[in-house]
């Protein structure tokens, strides 16, 4: 199994490249299609890439306090149902409010991304079949179903928590999920020096 370490390395290093694109100037860029297969990873040097941006999107940022999409520019609309559904946030396939989304849904992909680390399993929401609507599985979502933890640490959940979170304006940065990465693993390696220290 792999170590709570290198997840930890490996959780940042995906946070870094996609606070990079989010903050980027003076367009962002939002990747639309993070999961586990777009993602390059260096066995023996233990790096990781994000690739695949066939379907991302540069868009500009408002001046308002929360980032949004400029729909009266029609080079910035948003397509709806890009992605791989069971990474998709759930606002991309709103019917309701059609390219009505935000760099936000990256965060919520990520947060599954994250599932599949710790858990060692593809994100499975309880109630979906085989004949599942995109519109039935989105309502299951809305509803508060999210996939079961069985391995994750406490804090790890709480991170992939807030991520997959409905309401995409709680759903934290980036760079809000790299502070708390680090103190993780600032912590972790505290716990690991003391018990080396006890057992010497």
């Amino acid at each position: 199994r792999m170590r709570s370490k290198i997840r930890l390395s490996f959780m940042r290093q995906l946070l870094c490249a996609i606070a990079y694109l989010h903050r980027r100037k003076p367009e962002m860029l939002i990747h639309r299609d993070i999961k586990p297969t777009n993602i390059i990873i260096n066995m023996r040097s233990m790096h990781l890439k994000l690739g695949d941006f066939g379907i991302s999107k540069f868009v500009k940022e408002k001046t308002n306090s929360f980032l949004e999409l400029n729909s009266n520019i029609p080079e910035y609309t948003m397509t709806q149902n890009v992605g791989t559904l069971r990474y998709m946030a759930p606002e991309v396939y709103d019917e309701a409010n059609p390219s009505n989304y935000t760099y936000k849904v990256d965060i919520w992909s990520t947060s599954m991304v994250f599932y599949v680390l710790w858990e060692n399993y593809q994100p499975h929401i309880e109630g979906i079949k085989h004949n599942t609507t995109v519109n039935q599985y989105r309502r299951l979502l809305c509803r508060g179903i999210r996939p079961h933890f069985y391995l994750t640490p406490p804090r790890i959940r709480n991170i992939i928590v807030q991520g997959w979170d409905i309401d995409c304006k709680k759903r934290p940065q980036a760079l809000d999920w790299l502070d708390q990465i680090t103190s993780i693993k600032r912590d972790l390696m505290y716990d690991m020096k003391m018990i080396f220290m006890i057992t010497i």
